[in-house]
Formats: structure tokens, sequence, C-alpha cells
């Protein structure tokens, strides 16, 4: 009765480890040695899955700060463009005003 509590107790504290009454202890060692391998090579999935989850996050990341630095420079160089056409219409209005001095006889010093 004691071994098939402790045997059930064993269960429920490791569903997936075989139950090694019955075996020599060698195949008892062979199958710990098993057992053992498989929950190794269970935390190595879990860590290859977390190193893509965080390479994947750093991807999505690097791609956002892109994004932004993409259109702080784009606003920066419209904010430029609209400046310069500015500056472009006041030169062009200021040669008009020149023009029609000089067409009215006015010399101006250069």
């Amino acid at each position: 009765v004691c071994v098939c509590v402790s045997q059930q107790t064993f269960l429920d504290i490791f569903p997936d480890r075989p139950v090694l009454q019955f075996h020599t202890p060698t195949m008892q060692h062979f199958e710990t040695l098993e057992w053992k391998i498989r929950e190794l090579e269970t935390r190595l999935q879990l860590r290859e899955n977390e190193i893509q989850r965080i390479c994947h996050d750093n991807e999505k990341t690097k791609e956002i700060e892109l994004e932004a630095l993409n259109n702080k420079w784009e606003q920066a160089l419209l904010q430029k463009n609209t400046e310069m056409e500015r500056f472009r219409t006041e030169m062009d209005s200021i040669l008009d005003v020149l023009r029609q001095l000089r067409k009215q006889g006015v010399r101006i010093p250069v």
C-alpha cells in the first residue's frame, strides 16, 4: 500500500517520467538518463523559443524606430522645402520690384 501511494505521488509529480520499479538497475539508469535528456531538450526548446521571440521583438522595435526616424527627417525636409519656396517667392517679388524700378529709370547701386 505504501509503495502504491509513493508510486502514485511520484506519477502526480512527474507524469511523463517512467515508473522504474520492475527494471534492473542498469535499465533504471538508462531510463533516467533518457528522461533527463528529454527534459534538457524541452528546456532547450523553451530557450530557443524565447530567443526567437526576443529577436522578433528586437526586429519590430528596430522597424518602429527606423520608421519614426524616417518620418522625422521627412518632416524636416518638407519644412525646409516650404521655407525655400517662401524664400524664392520673396526673391522673385524683390526682383520684380527692381525690374520695375529700372524701367522707371531709377539707378540702383551694385
